[in-house]
């Protein structure tokens, strides 16, 4: 595809699909590295509520991890982000998010979008519009 394809992809989709932007290997290793991350700062992160039974995440990853030094600066993925937002377009951090499918909820209940909101689920939206938000 080229990069006018993937603009345009963004702007009736909302999102766009770079093939092999990461190797498989690079994907591999961001794998082992975010699960490194996550592993590094589970007993901390408890403390402060950030990681629990039914969430796990890692803040400011970009300089936590070698693995993620120079990540984000992918030449694809970084000439659509450019091609966006201007060449001047920076990232000021990362962030790792796993919400657990329902942690020790009740199964019934679904799936959590936000695990710090316990009445919410996307149980009420089953079967609604498909009308996208923008």
């Amino acid at each position: 595809m080229s990069l006018d394809d993937h603009l345009s992809e963004l702007e009736q989709d909302g999102y766009t699909i770079i093939p092999a932007a990461l190797s498989p290997e690079d994907v591999d290793a961001s794998r082992r590295a975010v699960q490194e991350l996550l592993d590094a700062e589970d007993a901390v992160a408890r403390t402060t509520g950030t990681q629990t039974d039914n969430l796990r995440n890692a803040h400011a990853i970009v300089g936590k991890h070698s693995r993620f030094y120079e990540f984000f600066l992918n030449p694809p993925v970084m000439q659509t982000v450019r091609a966006v937002l201007g060449d001047d377009a920076l990232m000021y951090d990362a962030n790792i998010r796993v919400p657990m499918p329902t942690g020790n909820r009740d199964a019934r209940k679904g799936f959590q979008v936000h695990v710090d909101r316990e009445d919410y689920t996307v149980l009420p939206f089953v079967g609604a519009s498909t009308t996208r938000w923008r």
